[in-house]
């Protein structure tokens, strides 16, 4: 057996970098973009202006955008497999299994419990 994390959708990991990218692109332009439109010789748009004098409320929508689109990278997955084959999914029952259910689907795959009170199976691999 082996975990690791279940891989989201791919619009959702997309969603996610350009959330990230846009959060640190409007972090500078709302900190440097008055350096910025002089250094290239362009009059200051009145959205920067909107932008500058409400700095705090634009690095939290910032943030927040980040973390609604981090949270869609959250798949809720709960999967055991055994040798390649399912024991248990959340992701097509709905639910989180019980102790004493994946103990029945392991033991339907060969897997038996040692003694009584010990905290591993025996069968395949240790």
């Amino acid at each position: 057996m082996s975990g690791g994390n279940y891989p989201p959708p791919t619009w959702a990991s997309v969603l996610a970098q350009v959330a990230g990218m846009t959060q640190m692109l409007g972090i500078m332009l709302a900190f440097f973009g008055d350096g910025l439109f002089r250094l290239m010789g362009v009059p200051t748009p009145d959205w920067y202006t909107a932008m500058a004098n409400n700095k705090l409320m634009v690095v939290g929508g910032l943030f927040l955008f980040n973390s609604v689109a981090q949270n869609m990278c959250a798949t809720g997955a709960f999967e055991i497999s055994l040798n390649g084959k399912p024991v248990f999914s959340k992701l097509s029952s709905g639910r989180m299994p019980s102790v004493q259910e994946i103990r029945a689907n392991l033991e339907q795959y060969g897997v038996k419990p040692l003694r009584r009170g010990a905290q591993q199976f025996s069968g395949g691999r240790a």
